[in-house]
């Protein structure tokens, strides 16, 4: 449902941040969690125990880019549902006429859509 759907985003954005360096804030590093391998590289220190301690302040930093991606995709999706509400009241309306609606007709629906500039 919708709540898994928001834990799902939020783990993807968690990881995008902590584990494959894909926040320019924070940087291209592992951060926090168990990172992959055994030796004191990728993000471990060289005790071996898994990935350096982290500060509050970094914390703080990783908190704030995992809410501003999560926020931008959210805005993103909504902007696509906002854009795309005539072809959704469409295909609501082909549901409740028919229950299911083929991948070839939903393709024409868009084209449709499209070919409208709607």
């Amino acid at each position: 449902g919708a709540s898994n759907d928001f834990q799902q985003c939020t783990q993807v954005a968690s990881a995008m941040v902590t584990q494959l360096g894909m926040s320019e804030a924070v940087g291209q590093r592992v951060i926090g969690g168990n990172g992959g391998g055994s030796g004191p590289f990728m993000g471990r220190d060289f005790t071996g125990q898994g990935a350096p301690p982290v500060s509050q302040q970094l914390r703080q930093l990783v908190d704030s880019e995992i809410k501003r991606m999560v926020g931008e995709q959210y805005k993103r999706g909504m902007m696509l549902l906002k854009s795309n509400m005539y072809l959704l009241d469409q295909l609501a309306a082909k549901l409740l006429e028919q229950e299911k609606v083929n991948g070839d007709e939903l393709v024409k629906m868009i084209n449709k859509a499209a070919a409208e500039n709607k």
